[in-house]
């Protein structure tokens, strides 16, 4: 099952990670796009609840990451072998066995990943939990050599005790403080404030959601270390020409800084 797609037009998506202060995209982020064959594209806000209600997110998440890893090296050798693949794992996925065949770490320790390779992203309900087999699996990761990203920050039941307890590696401020950036000193005192607050934790920040340079500007004036987001571009393995452009546009910043941001062109193209 670790190797069949769960759903008949599940397709990846591959959103860039960019570092805020060099331009070069240094991570990315494995997300699904569901083109169903009747009803056409579906949103993953009208399907991942569906599947997590069902359980079939334990297979469509494992085939998410068996998909990221299996191209995980490719990866390296176009971009850097500092690259990094980041992958979601929902609070019903920490209910499946942790261990056996077909557990993430399996899965993981099959492909030999290099360590520092792999991000997991969890949502603050997989925290809200607290139960000890979902702190075991996250210890287990973080001293195989993974790292954890706390998604959708600021938009649920935030505790910096949870930072503290489970030494997360990232935080990602949800796009919805983003969008807002441009509205007034607030809300860009808003976002400071969380970026500063990560900072003395020594967490760094992802911003997600980014779709405007000036938003950029606001958050590398702001200190925070990443951002993703429609500015940056998507990579799509299944569009042809469109992921040749992606791969094109992920090998410029390594050469160019700043310039893949600047080059109004060239991100369209990488745009779904």
């Amino acid at each position: 099952m670790a190797e069949c797609r769960p759903i008949i037009g599940i397709l990846p998506s591959i959103c860039c990670i960019v570092n805020l202060h060099t331009g070069k995209v240094c991570k990315a982020e494995a997300l699904i796009r569901w083109d169903h064959p009747v009803r056409g594209p579906i949103q993953p806000a009208d399907f991942i609840a569906v599947a997590e209600e069902s359980g079939l997110i334990i297979d469509i998440g494992r085939w998410v990451l068996t998909q990221a890893l299996d191209q995980l090296s490719r990866w390296q050798m176009l971009i850097g072998k500092d690259f990094q693949i980041s992958v979601n794992k929902s609070p019903v996925e920490f209910c499946a066995p942790s261990n056996g065949p077909e557990s993430w770490s399996s899965v993981i320790e099959r492909r030999n990943v290099p360590v520092g390779s792999l991000i997991i992203e969890i949502t603050e309900g997989s925290l809200m939990e607290q139960n000890a087999d979902v702190m075991d699996q996250l210890s287990r990761f973080q001293a195989a050599g993974i790292e954890v990203a706390l998604d959708d920050f600021g938009t649920g039941y935030s505790s910096l005790s949870y930072l503290r307890r489970l030494d997360i590696d990232y935080i990602k401020i949800d796009q919805s403080f983003i969008r807002s950036l441009t509205r007034g000193p607030d809300d860009v005192a808003l976002c400071s404030a969380i970026i500063s607050m990560a900072h003395a934790l020594r967490i760094r920040v992802i911003a997600e959601g980014v779709e405007t340079g000036l938003q950029r500007d606001i958050l590398v004036a702001a200190g925070c270390d990443y951002g993703q987001g429609h500015f940056f571009g998507f990579i799509d393995e299944y569009r042809g020409k469109a992921a040749r452009i992606c791969w094109r546009w992920l090998q410029r910043p390594l050469n160019t800084g700043c310039r893949a941001h600047t080059d109004s062109t060239m991100r369209s193209d990488c745009v779904r």
